[in-house]
């Protein structure tokens, strides 16, 4: 699975030989890397700052505008929104390929092998057309190594819950020969009970008699995933197969207000995908064929969810894809894309998408623009989706300014759906929204001293919204918000100064509903907080010819709402997490503690509408009635081979 290329495309590959007839390849440009670009991207590599027991949302969340929601502790299903807008809004992409098209059933993070990865990259807004997404609410692209000299790294974890993980990477060519094919293999397996302690209030707040802490239970979870390839050739002309695939057991606990007793979950997902690319000149061809197959089973056996039942849902999608990049001038990239893909429910297919697009960047001295233009067709409807940038950077600064639009269209599980809670809604329309952004980037160089500073702000013009409603049965179906508004600001920094490193991330968010019905004109979209802060201090060195690093993390997520009305409010919460590591040679050693200070109850408000002075105890949630779980310990040894030759 070849990543696409950069949003600015201008890097090519001239194939050439030398004396000896060995084919070799001259490069006549360079192609900026992503933060580089006029979109509004962070990049977070996959390396010793993250804690050992990390997995993708624990990377993602150090970007700002992202708000992270998980169903509980370690292995349990999580979720990205960014700047406000919902998990569905966010495309996750493997190597440029699509785990969730249209945001179909909002890629659970926790479903994929961290270490894969050489880097996280999250486009916040509209992505690069690199990227296959029209998608409002950003991108997540997950980028794995490159089969390089050839070594095997592995780890073994286990801890609190009766949590245990092992994660084995093997990368390199296949054979002795010169041009032997290049293989990639990450295989992660995680097995836990998930019996965390919780507080129940009893459903009665404000009434201590029937208060205590309970263990939870039927959340065990029981998963192996993993991503491999094959790649022949080298950059000036070459193909690939691979596949990411996920098996996945768990037990549905339902919420702490309606436990459910025998519920499980299953599901198995394959991405198989073919590729192909040759470079003549100053232009580059890239092509792929590519499946989406999910098989999910949800079990009810006692009926806990209404008549005792077995529900199974296939989605499937193939799809082509077809991007041109040429370097017709030195400081000029043209690009242009063409994709299609089917959709298919049960097996029945059920649409056809269809979208292309061109993109020019052009730099001159401190000056970069870029702009591009898409289409989407499906449902009979079709969108023109314009995106602008522009890049001014001269030394340590730099300053950008983007805007377009995005679009949405409902996904599967929206149209159609039947999972048990989850019913479909035919009638729903697209989402639609404006975004313009701006940020200023301070990136200085001083000896010893390594920092970055940047502070930015977005605005959003978001129409027919898809949000999930519960109504008095218990059951979720999707509906339209005819209009809502977002602005906010975000900041993201970090120090690097000797033995101390600092890193920062955060954002404020107004999330408005707009609608003129008089019960929710005015009033905060539920589940997207105001503020959201995380921060990291890490002190490393070396005793002994051993790496020592220890490091403390806080993240704040201030009180949202869980309903349009604004009638039910979660409290605000902050966690605190250390880990610590030594490491020697190619091996090493971590201990991680999640929600150090054990925080599982939060005082709030007795009546969320009447400030009578009065707090009770509620439980710390993420989503409503799913509580995350107290302090957790994870210890890991780890081998990579890698982080020797680094350190040589």
């Amino acid at each position: 699975m070849d990543a696409p290329v950069d949003a600015t495309p201008i890097e090519q590959a001239r194939p050439l030989e030398n004396d000896e007839g060995i084919e070799q390849v001259e490069v006549v440009g360079e192609r900026p890397g992503p933060e580089e670009a006029s979109f509004a991207v962070t990049v977070i590599p996959v390396d010793g700052t993250l804690a050992p027991s990390a997995d993708v949302a624990t990377a993602v969340q150090r970007a700002p505008g992202v708000h992270i929601q998980r169903l509980g502790g370690l292995g349990d299903w999580s979720s990205v929104s960014i700047r406000g807008g919902t998990a569905r809004q966010v495309e996750v992409f493997l190597d440029g390929l699509p785990l969730n098209p249209e945001g179909g059933a909002s890629t659970n993070l926790s479903d994929l092998p961290l270490w894969a990865f050489e880097r996280v990259e999250v486009y916040r807004g509209l992505a690069p057309l690199a990227l296959d997404s029209t998608a409002m609410g950003g991108a997540i692209h997950l980028v794995t190594r490159s089969a390089g000299t050839g070594s095997f790294s592995g780890a073994l974890s286990a801890g609190s819950w009766g949590t245990v993980r092992a994660q084995a990477t093997s990368e390199g060519p296949l054979g002795a020969r010169e041009r032997a094919p290049r293989v990639f293999l990450a295989v992660d397996g995680l097995a836990t009970e998930g019996d965390a302690l919780w507080f129940d209030d009893g459903g009665t707040r404000g009434v201590a008699d029937d208060d205590r802490v309970r263990r939870r239970t039927d959340n065990d979870t029981v998963q192996l995933s993993g991503v491999g390839r094959i790649r022949v050739g080298d950059d000036a002309r070459g193909a690939a197969v691979g596949d990411a695939f996920l098996v996945r057991d768990e037990g549905v606990p339902g919420t702490t207000f309606a436990p459910l007793d025998g519920v499980r979950y299953r599901v198995q997902r394959h991405l198989p995908s073919l590729d192909g690319h040759t470079v003549a000149g100053s232009t580059r061809v890239h092509g792929r064929l590519f499946g989406i197959h999910r098989d999910e089973v949800l079990d009810d056996p006692t009926g806990a969810l209404g008549a005792p039942r077995s529900v199974r849902t296939l989605t499937a999608a193939y799809g082509a894809r077809a991007q041109v990049d040429a370097a017709p001038l030195r400081d000029l990239g043209l690009s242009a894309m063409a994709s299609v893909r089917r959709d298919l429910l049960d097996g029945q297919g059920v649409r056809v998408v269809g979208r292309a697009g061109t993109e020019g960047a052009w730099t001159a001295g401190i000056l970069g623009v870029s702009a591009t233009a898409r289409a989407l067709g499906a449902d009979d409807e079709l969108w023109g989706l314009p995106r602008a940038g522009v890049r001014l950077a001269s030394g340590p600064w730099a300053v950008r300014a983007g805007g377009g639009r995005g679009v949405r269209i409902p996904d599967l599980t929206e149209r159609y759906g039947d999972r048990g809670v989850l019913v479909g809604n035919p009638d729903l329309r697209a989402e639609q929204a404006w975004t313009v952004d701006a940020s200023g980037v301070w990136d200085p160089t001083a000896g010893a001293v390594d920092g970055r500073l940047e502070v930015g702000g977005f605005a959003t013009d978001s129409r027919d919204r898809i949000v999930w409603a519960r109504n008095a049965q218990g059951l979720a179906r999707p509906d339209n918000v005819a209009r809502a508004s977002l602005l906010g600001l975000e900041l993201a920094g970090h120090l690097d100064a000797g033995p101390l490193d600092l890193r920062t991330a955060g954002a404020w968010t107004a999330a408005t509903d707009r609608r003129d019905d008089p019960a929710y004109a005015g009033n905060q979209l539920p589940g997207v907080p105001e503020l959201e802060l995380w921060h990291r201090s890490g002190l490393h060195g070396e005793l002994s010819g051993a790496e020592l690093t220890i490091a403390h993390e806080l993240s704040y997520t201030a009180g949202t709402y869980d309903d349009p009305t604004n009638f039910y409010r979660q409290a605000p919460r902050a966690l605190h997490a250390a880990t610590a590591s030594v490491g020697w040679s190619s091996w090493s050693l971590g201990v991680d503690l999640r929600n150090l200070t054990d925080r599982i109850v939060q005082d709030v408000p007795r009546d969320p509408l009447v400030e009578d002075g009065v707090l009770v105890p509620q439980a710390v949630e993420d989503f409503a009635g799913l509580p995350l779980v107290g302090r957790t310990l994870m210890v890991s040894l780890a081998f990579d081979p890698r982080a020797a030759r680094a350190a040589e």
